[in-house]
């Protein structure tokens, strides 16, 4: 593949959202480059797990993407955010018509921005009002345009493969949704259940079920969670007390 995608962390950044979009995309052989904001090649997530970025922002000519990649989490959303040469290279992709993607509270920064207006969009509960002139949506991810969002961790997966589908059609997308289907059913019909049943499927339909009917009870119940550390928080508060 000749696409190039960027995506940038900074410190504090969503780990799940970063490098769940590196993988499947890197799956999918879309050449993406991880890009760190602080200055350093060591970036520290939000769950202080440590990864090394491919390229300094200083160093790299993003003149070739075709897309750029903002993830989520805090307090990396606001490091990015306060990015003024970032901002500028968001500005210039946007005025080239170029993709732009933002997941969880980094769909804030393009809002901000004025990027999502007139818009459909997505964001993680309580940025909404920081989506300016959107038509906020509540589904996992959604293109509008050039610009794809996402909700937040949960949703990193249904995300990623938008992005694959954006950037390389349907099919391909499909293509990318069942390998990563394949791949589960095969591990667990061999590790698990091998010689229990025939068909491992229908029996961890069930299973399946529970775990679906409990996301949607989370998702029910999202409408306050604080940014920071994902603990649940009354409608009064902006983020918990322990943050």
């Amino acid at each position: 593949s000749n696409l190039k995608v960027y995506i940038f962390l900074a410190d504090g950044f969503e780990e799940i959202e970063g490098l769940t979009v590196v993988d499947i995309m890197r799956r999918a052989k879309i050449d993406v480059e991880t890009i760190s904001i602080p200055g350093q090649k060591q970036i520290n997530g939000a769950h202080k797990i440590i990864v090394e970025a491919d390229r300094l922002f200083e160093e790299t000519d993003f003149s070739d993407g075709d897309m750029l990649v903002l993830p989520g989490g805090m307090p990396g959303t606001l490091n990015l955010a306060g990015n003024e040469t970032l901002a500028a290279l968001i500005r210039s992709y946007d005025d080239q018509g170029k993709k732009l993607a933002a997941i969880c509270a980094a769909p804030s920064i393009l809002g901000v921005m004025g990027i999502l207006k007139d818009k459909n969009a997505v964001c993680f509960p309580g940025f909404e009002e920081k989506l300016a002139g959107a038509n906020v949506l509540d589904v996992p991810a959604v293109t509008d345009k050039n610009v794809t969002t996402g909700r937040g961790m949960g949703a990193a997966t249904d995300f990623a493969l938008e992005l694959i589908r954006v950037l390389q059609g349907e099919d391909k997308a499909k293509e990318m949704a069942e390998k990563m289907l394949e791949q589960a059913y095969l591990e667990l019909g061999k590790e698990y259940y091998e010689g229990a049943f025939e068909d491992p499927l229908p029996q961890l339909l069930p299973i399946f079920d529970e775990i679906t009917s409990t996301k949607k009870e989370i998702e029910n119940n999202m409408k306050y969670i604080c940014p920071y550390c994902h603990e649940p928080i009354t409608d009064e508060m902006n983020f918990c007390a322990s943050c």
